[in-house]
């Protein structure tokens, strides 16, 4: 292979969006949310390159030619996935190391956010006063179980006054298009902006799913008060990106995976 120019490599390829359906690529290292073709480019891009030989100058040097590249494509493709990517396949070892340690994180300095078992009580009441709770409420009574995220892997966070409730869980098949990391509930009662526990809960979300590059959440605008629905999210940084048949609208983060960035400051850019 050649080095190429990733702009015209790319001009003809979808973008990566929450429009579009993307695969779980198949290689080394896999993100979740990453595109096949993504990857495919930054092989491309990077040219014969001696993975094995390589000092870590070498990588550094090509890591720095791709991010420019990347840079350079003037959106035609989503920078972070692509960053994210490169990162996977010039220091595989190093990236794999920091995913397969995941446990559950502990809590913050400075972050009010708690992580709770799935039916505990304080959360459970929280979850009772969401407008989502309602769908399910019948069942989990007939079921007469205490847990309501449901199965798959979660993360639910409580403040230590009990007076807000997030809850994270991770999609692992296409949802309606929408792949990633789910923020399935979040309930506010407290004092402190719900933007700023948006933020607080995403330093969660990344430590427990190291390799994520996308958050995504529903809102119903029918059960929200706001005259602006999803606008903590906005706030937050977050997009709307779509709506559903169902008329749920859509908002999304990318991020670039914790793992990425671990490896990124222990490696000699």
């Amino acid at each position: 292979m050649e080095q190429g120019n990733l702009f015209d490599l790319f001009v003809d390829l979808p973008v990566a969006s929450s429009s579009v359906q993307t695969t779980t690529r198949s290689g080394v290292y896999g993100l979740y949310v990453m595109d096949g073709e993504i990857y495919d480019a930054i092989y491309w891009l990077i040219g014969e390159f001696d993975f094995h030989a390589a000092t870590d100058d070498e990588r550094a040097d090509v890591f720095e030619y791709v991010v420019e590249r990347v840079m350079e494509s003037d959106g035609e493709i989503d920078t972070t996935m692509a960053i994210a990517a490169a990162v996977d396949i010039l220091y595989p070892e190093q990236f794999n190391a920091i995913v397969s340690r995941r446990g559950l994180p502990t809590p913050f300095s400075d972050n009010p956010w708690i992580p709770v078992k799935d039916g505990d009580g304080r959360a459970r009441v929280l979850y009772e006063r969401h407008y989502s709770s309602q769908r399910n409420m019948k069942r989990r009574r007939a079921r007469r179980t205490k847990l309501f995220v449901g199965p798959g892997e979660k993360l639910v966070l409580i403040t230590p006054r009990a007076d807000a409730l997030f809850v994270w869980r991770r999609e692992r098949y296409i949802n309606g298009y929408q792949m990633g990391i789910n923020c399935a509930v979040f309930r506010n009662e407290g004092a402190m902006l719900s933007s700023q526990l948006i933020l607080y809960a995403e330093e969660f979300a990344r430590r427990y799913w190291t390799t994520a590059t996308r958050l995504f959440t529903y809102v119903d605008p029918q059960h929200v008060r706001s005259t602006n629905p999803g606008y903590t999210f906005l706030k937050a940084g977050w997009q709307k990106v779509g709506s559903t048949e169902k008329g749920l609208l859509v908002f999304e983060k990318r991020i670039v995976p914790s793992a990425v960035w671990e490896v990124w400051l222990n490696t000699n850019f």
